[in-house]
């Protein structure tokens, strides 16, 4: 199956499981109401620092590397990758439940971080199955793989809502959707991924090593993005932490999207990255077409956000309007971001994804830090875009003198 096809196949099956997602949020604000769905959004954003926190960019180096080799090679490469993600993951999982108790969200939020942590390693899994199917272009069941864990989480959404279960149970019915995604994975994967991590050695630790400075990026880009949502917990009332995490539930579904098209070129990006004439074009195609697609998906957003808000939360969730608004601007951004972030990464410009990374996440929290306490919901979603435009200049920057010494570097004069 072919890149475009491929990218086509995967967004369907992403949207499809948005659109299920859909179905349950509405059920969730109204049962938990506006101050504990706050709060429920700020642990899974916790938990989800953690998680993405474990990748340091593992999973890009899986779809570049793995993309360059094969047999056996490939499969000593990925269990180390998966053994690191591990290991990090269960120091994330002590981090989150310690973020949790020192921002006093309360005891039922605290128990709630711990039992969704238990998710962390399913989820793991799951990804870097994902990873490997990825690379095989074997697109349709890296999508329903991803389908069926967000089914899982949607299904023990609803149940709980019918129970009338508190806020802890709906934080561990993560950690069991994320189960459900592992076991989907190892049945469409077989012995893709070793089940069994290995400490990386040989070719999975020097890649690492290589990598660090884009491991050292990708760990601020998670943090980056979800900083302000944590900000906006911690600095602006309940209420409106309620009506940004409404519209940073979308907004973070959406990233997904934007993270998934990129991923889904990387590995052609990295074949084509031999011949800058070839990689040039490559990139710019990559990068025109995420564009045009973030330009249409953040414009639906954004004409669409009364009718979104409606849905979800009713009148009382009618503020967020102007907050949705606002992060589809951000949305847009996102697209062509990750896209000239997967064009860095195949270049192998780590210590540029590391510096760029930063000046976002400085400039994003700055600005939340800035507007939310005077403008709540909407002062954290104005930070949000001035950290993804930031994020962007500096990214297209920094690839233009890539691509410029590149073609330096191997022109006739120069050889």
């Amino acid at each position: 199956m072919g890149l475009l096809r491929g990218t086509g196949v995967r967004l369907t099956t992403h949207v499809a499981a948005g659109l299920l997602s859909l179905v349950a949020l509405p059920l969730l604000f109204r049962h938990l109401e506006s101050a504990d769905f706050g709060r429920y959004v700020a642990v899974l954003s916790i938990v989800s620092i953690a998680v993405l926190a474990s990748d340091v960019g593992i999973m890009a180096i899986a779809l570049r590397d793995s993309a360059l080799t094969s047999g056996e090679q490939r499969r000593e490469l990925l269990a180390g990758l998966f053994g690191a993600r591990v290991a990090i993951a269960l120091a994330g999982a002590v981090g989150a439940i310690a973020f949790a108790l020192l921002a006093d969200y309360g005891s039922a939020a605290v128990a709630g971080t711990a039992l969704a942590c238990w998710g962390l390693l399913p989820q793991v899994y799951m990804d870097m199955v994902v990873a490997t199917l990825v690379v095989e272009q074997r697109y349709s069941a890296a999508g329903a793989i991803e389908f069926s864990r967000s089914a899982a989480g949607t299904a023990l959404v609803i149940v709980l809502v019918l129970a009338g279960a508190g806020l802890t149970l709906f934080l561990a019915a993560w950690a069991l959707a994320a189960l459900a995604g592992a076991v989907a994975a190892r049945a469409a994967a077989r012995e893709a991924v070793a089940l069994r991590p290995r400490f990386p050695r040989g070719h999975a630790r020097s890649v690492m090593i290589e990598s660090l400075g884009y491991s050292v990026g990708a760990a601020m880009h998670v943090v980056y993005f979800r900083a302000v949502m944590l900000v906006v917990s911690l600095r602006a009332p309940l209420v409106q932490a309620g009506w940004y995490g409404a519209a940073f539930r979308l907004t973070e579904f959406l990233g997904a999207a934007a993270g998934l098209s990129a991923g889904n070129a990387t590995p052609t990006l990295a074949r084509a990255a031999a011949d800058p004439l070839h990689f040039r074009r490559s990139a710019g195609r990559v990068i025109a077409g995420s564009a045009i697609l973030g330009c249409a998906v953040g414009g639906a957003l954004a004409l669409a956000a009364p009718l979104v808000v409606q849905i979800i939360g009713g009148d009382e969730l009618k503020p967020a309007t102007g907050v949705l608004r606002i992060q589809a601007i951000a949305v847009a951004l996102m697209f062509v971001a990750f896209a000239g972030g997967a064009a860095l990464f195949t270049l192998r410009r780590h210590r540029a994804i590391a510096l760029v990374n930063a000046v976002g996440l400085c400039v994003a929290v700055v600005a939340a830090l800035a507007l939310v306490p005077d403008h709540g919901a909407k002062g954290g979603a104005v930070a949000s875009c001035i950290g993804e435009a930031t994020l962007l200049a500096c990214e297209l920057g920094a690839l233009a003198h890539a691509l410029r010494h590149s073609a330096r570097t191997r022109s006739p004069r120069s050889a």
